[in-house]
């Protein structure tokens, strides 16, 4: 075994020149070599290149007056180790619009390991720190970790892998304008972005093959604002997991989103968001997908899109002013079959929107001690659905559905609770439709406030049934109905 001793000599060089300022390019070819490299004090610069099996590298750059630190590792061959530490503890005197941490670890080859631990201790704001790790082959593994605490910003840590069985590991521990970046190709990649305290920060994932994981936890304010981006997953490929962790901190104000984007077949994606005015949107074309959303705060939006059959939609929102939206799409003629959708709101002023086009499909949408909900169900085309929407508690609340050209589809609404109305149209033939409110002053027809129903229920077609139930006092019904052998019952207590 070789082992390279460049601490002394780099000190040695510094002192000479009398110039803070210490760079040092070292190549090493062969196997079974140790490459370490200390610099202390002043401008650093180290570049190490090193050619075959089973080498170390550890550089280690430590300063304490806010000059820049710069370091590069190239390794080509099988088990290589690069090990990169950079430590700065003073004042930024290099200028704000200049990088103070700079590292960058390039390998090719079979089960390399790759870290980078960057430290911004110092007063001052620090710009530009980034630690960029490429790894190209089969089992690899990358660590990242950059603490940037105070007003240090700018921080950037990107991965990128190419093969199979790949592991990426990316922290920001703190600071703003923080930016994510991992991209694996391949099969059997995991990919992890932490990020416990951060403000308008990014964070991206793009995951190209089958079985891969990709995980997300982001916490702090305003996060995905303007142009930091947003937090995002994109997967294409079969097989494959995103599991998005999104908490905002601080006020009102804040637009943390979060969105995952899966082409292929039984992949899984779940979202947990508690914060303000959050985007959670998923978007998935594929086939047997499984997607659920958790979402505590106020001002919420989620939106989930898919094409393809037999996928599962959850979402679960909580507390005030949510929107969730679901729409199983129609795009160049395909339409979406056998899909599930569950909607559960909690509190006030939340509204669902569930879109179809497709047969078989089944959704269901449950409000809970809320008022003034809104839900819209609407299936431009297809057959044999089943919707059931109920409301539980509270008053206000209002429900619409369409049916346009379809068939055998079932519709229940059931709300609790004074002041709701209910409504919906009908073209098509051999639908059933249940509507039962249980309070009073409930409405089945025009809403006085010019609400943008239709005028109660509209049957147009042959062989529908509809069923009203109004318990209590002072509720009304409006039906109209335009074709043959229809069946009409309304019963009201």
């Amino acid at each position: 075994m070789k082992r390279l001793f460049v601490f002394l000599l780099v000190l040695c060089m510094s002192s000479l020149l009398m110039a803070a300022s210490n760079t040092i390019s070292t190549t090493i070819n062969g196997n079974s070599n140790d490459a370490d490299i200390d610099q202390v004090g002043g401008d650093q610069s180290a570049t190490l290149t090193q050619t075959g099996n089973s080498n170390d590298a550890i550089l280690d750059q430590v300063t304490d007056d806010g000059m820049a630190q710069s370091l590069t590792v190239t390794q080509e061959g099988n088990r290589n180790l690069a090990n990169v530490n950079q430590k700065e503890d003073g004042a930024a005197t290099n200028g704000t619009s200049l990088p103070v941490q700079t590292a960058s670890v390039y390998q090719k080859g079979d089960g390399n390991s790759a870290k980078i631990d960057q430290d911004e201790l110092g007063s001052g704001d620090k710009y530009l720190s980034s630690a960029a790790i490429q790894q190209i082959g089969n089992n690899n593994a990358s660590d990242q970790r950059t603490y940037a605490p105070g007003s240090n910003s700018g921080q950037h840590v990107t991965g990128i892998q190419a093969g199979n069985g790949n592991s990426l590991t990316q922290k920001i521990l703190g600071g703003y304008t923080n930016n994510f970046i991992a991209t694996q190709t391949g099969n059997g990649n995991t990919v992890e972005q932490i990020m416990p305290s951060g403000t308008h920060s990014k964070g991206v994932v793009n995951q190209d093959g089958d079985s891969n994981i990709a995980s997300q936890r982001l916490t702090g304010a305003n996060n995905g604002y303007s142009s930091a981006g947003g937090i995002t997953v994109t997967q294409t490929g079969n097989g494959n997991e995103a599991d998005q962790d999104v908490i905002s901190t601080g006020s009102y104000t804040n637009n943390n989103d979060a969105d995952v984007v899966q082409n292929g077949s039984s992949n899984y994606s779940k979202q947990d968001v508690n914060g303000w005015q959050t985007d959670v949107d998923v978007t998935i074309d594929g086939n047997s997908n499984s997607t659920s959303q958790f979402v505590v705060g106020t001002g919420n939006k989620s939106t989930v899109k898919v094409i393809g059959n037999g996928n599962s939609v959850i979402t679960n929102q909580a507390n005030d002013n949510n929107t969730a939206s679901v729409e199983i799409k129609d795009e160049d003629a395909y339409v979406g079959n056998s899909n599930d959708v569950f909607i559960k709101q909690n509190n006030n002023g939340n509204k669902a929107n569930v879109t179809l086009h497709g047969s078989y499909n089944s959704v269901d949408i449950t409000e809970v001690d809320g008022n003034g909900d809104w839900h819209v169900v609407k299936v431009m085309k297809g057959n044999s659905n089943d919707i059931d929407i109920s409301a539980k508690t509270g008053g206000n609340n209002r429900g619409e559905w369409i049916l346009k050209n379809a068939s055998g589809n079932t519709v229940k609404e059931v709300q609790n609770g004074s002041d709701n109305i209910a409504g919906g149209e009908v073209k098509g033939s051999g639908n059933d439709i249940n509507i039962v409110q249980k309070g009073v002053d409930n409405l089945v027809g025009t809403d006085p406030n010019n609400w943008n129903v239709n005028d109660g229920v509209v049957i147009d077609g042959n062989s529908n049934t509809v069923d009203i139930d109004q318990l209590t006092n002072s509720n009304q019904a409006v039906v109209n109905i335009i074709g043959a052998s229809n069946q009409f019952k309304s019963v009201q207590q």
